[in-house]
């Protein structure tokens, strides 16, 4: 949802430490911003599947690849 509204609706407010005095391209920012958030979003959508139907052999190997293409997203 934050996601949703920062990008397509322009609430850069939402973003941490947003100062609009720093910014010189609002939209760009926006979209930026936005894009990582929906990933990551729908990167943890995915997980919580993998999860429900993994078969609980004990190696939570979904986990290790969440936390490193999360991390890849933010960097």
């Amino acid at each position: 949802m934050i996601g949703i509204l920062i990008k397509y609706f322009g609430y850069t407010n939402l973003i941490a430490g947003y100062d609009p005095d720093a910014v010189t391209n609002e939209d760009a920012l926006a979209a930026f911003v936005g894009n990582r958030v929906l990933a990551v979003a729908l990167l943890t959508v995915a997980v919580g599947g993998v999860e429900y139907i993994s078969t609980g052999d004990g190696t939570p190997w979904h986990w290790y690849a969440y936390g490193a293409l999360v991390a890849v997203i933010a960097a």
